[in-house]
């Protein structure tokens, strides 16, 4: 072993900047993904050894990916270019506190890949409790976003997409949708969201215009 591993910190002893009320960890806004590298997967999908050159995504089962928390460099060893924020569930009964320290982990581990040269796309689907807390870390004018669409909530993404678009100060985002049927995906073509159904289907990375 070399010196410079011996004298590695773990992971969850690094403590990044974070902003000043509650000291979230802030994104880099130079490592924002503003497309995603097909293919398309959940983690779970591929065996973690794999090497895996597309796009991860989260929008799972918690057990699944909750080991990233103490073991970030998983993701890392896949030499993954892109991935989508964790996405720890949150309910309206979930209280406060715990609600912004599911944000505080999935942002902690994003600005670590970002640290190993992983670009991010922010993950906003949380309960509307905690939409306004989701957007600490984001640095102003970041574009890039991701929703899971759910039965009956295609209200709630066009409030999701509002926040986004507050934050980018109103530039064109990249907002992506994973799943929701035939009706979601007609509302994205309607409002150039970009949608992953499900059960994916090849595609062509799209990127934000410049």
């Amino acid at each position: 072993m070399s010196n410079t591993e011996s004298n590695a910190l773990p992971p969850n002893d690094y403590v990044f900047l974070g902003e000043k009320a509650l000291e979230i960890p802030i994104l880099d806004i130079n490592l924002q993904a503003p497309y995603i590298i097909p293919p398309f997967k959940i983690w779970g999908q591929l065996t973690r050894r794999q090497k895996f050159t597309g796009t991860w995504c989260f929008y799972t089962k918690d057990y699944k990916f909750s080991a990233l928390w103490k073991h970030p460099d998983a993701l890392i060893k896949t030499k993954s270019p892109v991935a989508v924020e964790t996405n720890f569930s949150t309910s309206k009964e979930l209280p406060l506190t715990l609600g912004i320290y599911d944000i505080y982990r999935k942002r902690w581990v994003s600005k670590y890949w970002q640290l190993n040269g992983v670009r991010i796309i922010v993950d906003v689907n949380v309960s509307e409790k905690f939409l306004k807390h989701n957007f600490l870390g984001i640095p102003d004018g970041w574009r890039s976003y991701a929703s899971r669409a759910q039965k009956g909530n295609n209200e709630f993404l066009h409030l999701q997409y509002e926040y986004c678009k507050k934050k980018a100060g109103n530039q064109e985002i990249f907002f992506l949708v994973y799943g929701g049927g035939t009706q979601i995906q007609i509302m994205c073509q309607e409002n150039n969201w970009f949608w992953i159904p499900e059960q994916m289907q090849p595609f062509k990375k799209k990127e934000i215009n410049r």
